[in-house]
This record gives structure tokens, sequence and C-alpha cells, in this order.
């Protein structure tokens, strides 16, 4: 089914699992705003392509790209439970629009002494929409890697904690990058359309009938995979 379960995601940014290393201490990543496509003419350099040497047109994504603020550290711990958060260490200064996404503790921080034995920290950011023209106002809150090792990462998480981080530190022109993004919702679709089945062919003045499905058992949380089920199409990670 390539993508399991088959269902809208819960959020408006894409979940990263697993960050690829890196020697330098800094953040591993970056998030922007589509905010629009153009295109752009290349030259073709590709060996066997029947257009090489010739101009081309390639579709762009435009992306806008505000300072995140990093608000926060994230410690985690391996356990027998697997990897866990430990403790988190807020900043001292909290954007208000923060509000609008996670309320606010009241109490103090946590100092840096008061943390327990760690294993590896990570960045909490937040995005500023604020300052771009797509008109909106709550800020999305997710972690970030650090490269570098244990003793490098936290050194670098404390100097940029409560600091804002553009795109400009991070990323460097020319430089290749994995991207990943949440599709927009295309509402109720069929099974046609979502699985490119085919239907069976009609019977005189029948209408034409979908692969039979099977009702779901009391005992079950989802479908079989055989049968094809129609939901709602878009809103995957990709």
């Amino acid at each position: 089914m390539q993508f399991y379960p088959r269902k809208r995601s819960s959020h408006k940014h894409p979940r990263i699992r697993s960050w690829a290393p890196h020697a330098e201490p800094k953040l591993l990543g970056f998030a922007g705003y589509k905010v629009g496509m153009t295109h752009a003419l290349i030259a073709d350099k590709r060996q066997f392509s029947q257009t090489k040497g010739a101009s081309i047109a390639v579709p762009c994504t435009v992306l806008e790209c505000p300072p995140l603020k990093a608000f926060s550290l994230r410690f985690y711990k391996t356990t027998d439970k697997g990897y866990l958060p430990i403790a988190d260490m807020l900043g001292s200064s909290l954007d208000k629009s923060l509000e609008r996404s996670m309320p606010l503790p009241k109490s103090p921080k946590k100092a840096l002494d008061q943390i327990p034995e760690f294993d590896d920290v990570v960045v909490l950011v937040h995005t500023s929409p604020g300052k771009t023209g797509i008109g909106k106002k709550m800020p999305e809150i997710f972690e970030i890697s650090v490269g570098g090792t244990k003793e490098q990462k936290l050194a670098y998480a404390k100097s940029i904690l409560d600091k804002e981080i553009n795109v400009s530190d991070i990323f460097k022109a020319g430089m290749l990058v994995d991207a990943h993004a949440i599709t927009k919702g295309k509402g109720l679709q069929g099974p046609v359309k979502r699985h490119g089945i085919t239907l069976k062919q009609a019977h005189r003045k029948q209408r034409p009938i979908y692969w039979r499905v099977f009702p779901a058992l009391s005992f079950q949380f989802y479908f079989p995979g055989t049968p094809k089920q129609k939901a709602a199409g878009g809103a995957a990670q990709h």
C-alpha cells in the first residue's frame, strides 16, 4: 500500500524520523512555506537524453523561508523502552505568537545543571509565519537535530537558544537537499482514483460495480489490504 495507514496527516508539517549524521555542529534542517511555482530554462547535460545540449524548461517550487527561532532544548536518553525524551529546557524569552500553538508555562525554566544524564540533544524551533505574506499567524513547532558530537551539540544548542536562525546559516547556494512536505487535501476519493482499479463490466442496464468490499469485523481496527476503499485523498507526507 506504499503508505500505511492511508489517512490524513495530523500536522501541517512533515515528520522527520531519521536525520543524516553531520560532523559540523549546526542544525540539520530548515522549514519554509510554499508560495507558488515557476519554471527555469536550463541546459540539458544528461548523457543519454534526446535533448542533450538544448535548453529545456524545468518546473520549480518557490519557498519562502522566514527565520526560525529556537525556544527550547530537548534531551533524549536511550532506555530499555527505547529512545525517549527525559527533559526540556525552555528559553527565557518566548514569543507571544507561541501561545497560538501551545500553552506557555508559568513556572521558571529548568536550569542546565538540573538536567539528568542524556545521550542526545535536539532543538525545538518554531516558524515565524507573521513575517511572510501568506496571511498565517499560528507558528509550527517541531524538532531539528544537530550535527557533531554530544558535547558539540550541547554547546551549539545553548548558543542559539532564544535566537533566530536564518536559512543562509544552514544552507548555501547550490547545495542539494532533501525536501519533505504534506500534500494538499483533495477530499473524498473513490478506489478508482486512489488505487487505479478497473470497473467490472456492467451487464444490461446495471451500473458498473467496484471490487467487492467486505465489512469490517468488530475486532478489526482497519480494513484488510485486498479490498480497495474510498477515503480522503491527499494531506499525506511525501
